[in-house]
């Protein structure tokens, strides 16, 4: 005679299952906010030595502060177009030094070169997180994995095409960061999709060893990353109307600030969630 099963022991069995189910959820969560948590870490580790960075090179006074609002009020385009004469390349610099950042009085570039050997100059803009140094690697990849100090990082360190001279004397010269989830790097760089963000934040601002350049906002928008914008020269005066030209029309609003040939041109770029577009800010110098 065939024996009956005991209906109490299919309970036990789905409860075994149950509990396997249980406890592999519990250890696919666990996975999960280890992972997080070791991003997130990763994330803090490097911010905060980029905040023991700015604290140690920068200058900041509260009398930079007052200073630097009455050099704001100044209009750095009134030495365009001059001839260039006896002692005006040292004017010029001078004046470039009396441009600064909102509450900032410049940076100690001495102290910055000594930690890395490519360090160019500082950038920062107002409105955002972005108040980093900038660097010219031997290639444009290295400091997408590495930071200042040379470890390696994921958030890297904003850097110039290293086929650009290091001085901003180019025609058009690109910058690159990581638009990272944090927002650090140029994770807030989008914030100038609002033409509102723009009106009230419409420069930016580099201090170099040479000088300081204050560069105004006058282009926005998203663009696949294999375009001409990313040459690192434009030769001829075709090819930089060229560039002119197509900021003006991909730009999402329009912002007449004036730009020419004969100009200096900043821009800013970092990823977006599609992995082949880049957005990207282009600004003019006003007192190159």
């Amino acid at each position: 005679m065939k024996k009956k099963k005991n209906p109490g022991e299919k309970l036990t069995k789905r409860e075994v299952v149950r509990r396997i189910l249980f406890w592999i959820s519990v250890c696919v969560f666990i996975v999960a906010v280890l992972k997080l948590g070791h991003i997130g870490y990763t994330y803090w580790k490097n911010n905060r030595g980029y905040e023991d960075l700015r604290h140690q090179a920068q200058l900041t006074t509260q009398a930079g502060q007052d200073e630097s609002a009455t050099a704001g009020s100044m209009d750095p385009g009134d030495n365009r177009g001059e001839t260039a004469s006896p002692g005006a390349e040292e004017t010029t610099k001078h004046e470039r030094e009396d441009i600064l950042p909102p509450g900032s009085n410049g940076v100690d570039h001495d102290f910055l070169k000594m930690m890395n050997d490519h360090y160019i100059g500082y950038i920062v803009i107002p409105g955002t997180e972005v108040d980093y140094p900038v660097v010219r690697g031997d290639d444009n990849s290295h400091y997408l994995r590495y930071d200042y100090y040379e470890k390696e990082s994921i958030s890297g360190c904003p850097f110039l095409d290293c086929r650009q001279e290091a001085d901003f004397s180019e025609f058009n010269s690109t910058i690159c960061a990581h638009n990272q989830k944090d927002k650090k790097m140029f994770g807030t760089l989008d914030r100038y999709k609002s033409k509102e963000f723009w009106e009230a934040n419409p420069y930016v601002y580099i201090m170099t060893p040479n000088g300081n350049y204050r560069y105004k906002v006058f282009s926005v928008y998203d663009q696949y990353y294999v375009d001409v914008i990313f040459s690192p020269h434009f030769p001829t005066e075709t090819s930089k109307k060229e560039l002119i030209d197509l900021a003006l029309e991909r730009s999402m609003y329009k912002t007449d600030v004036e730009v020419s040939i004969d100009d200096h041109i900043l821009t800013l770029y970092t990823c977006t969630e599609n992995s082949d577009i880049r957005f990207v800010v282009q600004a003019v110098c006003e007192n190159y």
